[in-house]
Order: structure tokens, then C-alpha cells, then sequence
């Protein structure tokens, strides 16, 4: 299995919909800011796209997605979650600032190839990235466990709930 960056091999995201559709909850595929700005990270970021792919397969069957982007390293500067990052993250680009950390805005795996420690390959692909970037800060907004199962609730009101065990 081989990293191929979007910058080299564009004609592997052909299919990669699929990946996502496979992956992420339909709620999750909606959101006005994100899309506003997911195909600009083909055109304005090819070299931080990145796929695992099987040669033997001639498959897609991981994918990340990142960002170079400004963070003054303090919890405030984090903002107000992957909204505020990618947006603030293609208006340094287009004032050519230089990048102080990246941000991971997805790491997909297709659910045939899950639980073969490729999330592990997957993270270790992103720290290269950001060592290629010359950043050494990585960020990552997440989404908690099992909020697909709660589409409508508000994170806000998500993130607060408890079970008698401890947080959801």
C-alpha cells in the first residue's frame, strides 16, 4: 500500500466520493461553510490531499484531508471548530502567510478496510505532511462518538450530556 498525493495522482479522486458516502454520516456531508470550501482543497492545496492506495487492489482505501493554516498555539486561537479553521486557514493562503501548524480535516477509511491499523497509517501520513510543510503543530477538530446518532442535537448541548459511567 502506497501514499499518493493528490498532487501527483489526481485522477485516484475520482473516486473517492464513494470513500466519503461510505464513511461519514449524511448529516455530516451538509455543512454550507465546509462545502463552500472542500473542492478548493483540490486546487489550492493538492500536495496536502493525500490517499492510501493498493496496488494489488487498484483501490482507494483510505484518504486524508489537511490544511496548512495559523495557530498561535493557545486554546482560544482554536476557534470556534473546522468552520472558523478552513476558512481562516484559505484566507492566510491567499495573503501568503506562512503556516504555523495543519490541520486534519478528514481521515477516512472504507469500512471493508477498517480494523487493519490503518488509522494509525493515517495519522502517520498527516505528521508527515506537516514535517513536509515545515509546521510541528498538528490540529484535528473531532467529532464525538456517536453524534451521528443525534444529527439535531446542538453540539453545545451534545458535548454536555453524562451517563451515570461519565460523559457520553
Amino acid at each position: 500500500m502506497q501514499t499518493v498525493r493528490y498532487s501527483t495522482r489526481p485522477e485516484l479522486w475520482e473516486s473517492t466520493d464513494a470513500v466519503t458516502d461510505e464513511v461519514w454520516p449524511e448529516y455530516n456531508q451538509h455543512g454550507a461553510v465546509l462545502n463552500r470550501y472542500w473542492d478548493r482543497l483540490f486546487t489550492d492545496f493538492p500536495n496536502f490531499q493525500f490517499v492510501l492506495y493498493d496496488d494489488h487492489d487498484r483501490a482507494v482505501v483510505a484518504e486524508g484531508h489537511t490544511v496548512p493554516c495559523d495557530w498561535d498555539g493557545s486554546v482560544a486561537g482554536l476557534g470556534d471548530g473546522i468552520d472558523t479553521t478552513i476558512v481562516a486557514a484559505f484566507a492566510a493562503h491567499q495573503a501568503h502567510l506562512a503556516p504555523t501548524a495543519l490541520c486534519a480535516l478528514a481521515a477516512e477509511i472504507r469500512p471493508q478496510f477498517q480494523g487493519r491499523g490503518l488509522a494509525n497509517r493515517l495519522l502517520d501520513v498527516i505528521a508527515d505532511v506537516a514535517r513536509d510543510a515545515g509546521v510541528t503543530h498538528l490540529i484535528a477538530p473531532v467529532r464525538p462518538s456517536f453524534k451521528d446518532r443525534y444529527p439535531i442535537t446542538p453540539i453545545e448541548q451534545y458535548v454536555a450530556w453524562t451517563r451515570a459511567d461519565g460523559p457520553v
